[in-house]
């Protein structure tokens, strides 16, 4: 029994530390880049590319549900909170696996701890694989709902940045390129997907084209505006910077309702 109960809180351990180095590797994804890295930080990184070979492996064990309309709709919310990695479906289901596992011990033990009644761990173990199984689902809503706040926050300023780029005499697409770049360390969300889009027009994507996949891996309401905006100037030859400059109060305007409109505000 207690070499059991050894094996688990070991296990238990972890997996705890496996998730938070995964958690913080899935963060710095997010991010537009970095600076130098170190020693502590380069050993870090081996950890968490361990882990998330590990979890690649175990999605793979879950491959009937990696493909198919379900998977199209994973890799979207994905890309939404941030996760552009192309193994990132295998990881997200390694997780719910791990997860699945770890909690369906945890109540096991639970229960066997509190009453010691072998015959009734089924309930239990099913109730925890369960609940593993959804916890990843809804800590991945979270990080597409943060993501699109810490979008919309950003995007007042960069439409800034972008129409004095305008009023200098550049164009669209180098205010969009100085305006990912001015934002990258106050607003790192954001900056990674105008150097993204900024990158798919340099290789000669059409600027129309490169704004709309922008908005569809965004999937932000305020994003599509602002897409519709630049869209419907370049078709119709108008001046994009008293459109952005109007377009601009918009977002601010909306930013206050939300926030006149909270609890306890």
């Amino acid at each position: 029994m207690m070499l059991m109960l050894a094996a688990f809180f070991a296990f238990l351990l972890l997996a705890a530390a496996g998730g938070a180095i995964l958690w913080q590797n899935w963060q710095g994804e997010t991010g537009a880049g970095g600076g130098e890295i170190g020693a502590g930080e380069s050993g870090q990184q081996e950890h968490a590319d361990l882990w998330v070979s590990l979890l690649s492996t175990l999605g793979g064990l879950m491959h009937h549900v990696s493909k198919g309309a379900e998977a199209d709709q994973l890799r979207s919310h994905l890309f939404r909170a941030g996760h552009r990695s192309p193994s990132a479906v295998a990881q997200f289901r390694g997780l719910q696996l791990l997860s699945s596992v770890v909690l369906a011990l945890i109540l096991v033990w639970l229960d066997l701890w509190w009453r010691g009644v072998e015959g009734r761990l089924f309930v239990p173990a099913l109730a925890g694989f369960g609940l593993g199984y959804l916890a990843p689902k809804r800590l991945l809503e979270w990080q597409v709902q943060a993501r699109a706040r810490r979008l919309r926050s950003a995007l007042p300023p960069a439409l800034d940045l972008i129409v004095l780029a305008l009023e200098a005499g550049q164009t669209v697409d180098h205010g969009i390129n100085e305006a990912a770049r001015s934002l990258t360390r106050v607003y790192p969300d954001l900056a990674s997907e105008l150097t993204f889009c900024s990158l798919e027009m340099r290789t000669g994507t059409p600027r129309a084209e490169a704004l709309r996949r922008m908005g569809s891996r965004c999937g932000e309401e305020e994003i599509k505006k602002l897409v519709a905006v630049l869209v419907d100037g370049e078709r119709f030859g108008t001046s994009f910077g008293p459109v952005l400059r109007s377009h601009a109060h918009y977002p601010r305007t909306r930013m206050r309702q939300r926030a006149r409109n909270r609890p306890g505000s």
